[in-house]
């Protein structure tokens, strides 16, 4: 009868080590996947291209946007103005 109480009181310990192991493992594992989830937030760098909206790609492949042409109707009508300055000055 002794030996039975004994016997159950260590199963009962080692339970309870069990337990504690368990909930330190889980513990851990949790802390390492927020890490990892972390580091590979910082990091930023990835493999994968950055992805470009259809309507930009439609942009690329058509040549300048309507932003690019106001720019160059803007130089060149700054380039005619000056050349027409300097034809009237020669």
């Amino acid at each position: 009868m002794h030996r039975l109480i004994q016997t159950a009181i260590i199963s009962r310990q080692c339970e309870g080590e069990s337990r504690v192991v368990n909930r330190k493992k889980k513990i851990n594992q949790t802390l390492k996947a927020k890490a990892k989830k972390a580091n590979k937030k910082l990091a930023g760098t990835s493999n994968k291209p950055k992805y470009i909206a259809k309507a930009d790609r439609e942009k690329l492949v058509n040549g300048y946007s309507v932003m690019d042409k106001q720019a160059l109707n803007s130089q060149a009508a700054t380039l005619v103005e000056t050349l027409s300055t300097n034809a009237n000055l020669g």
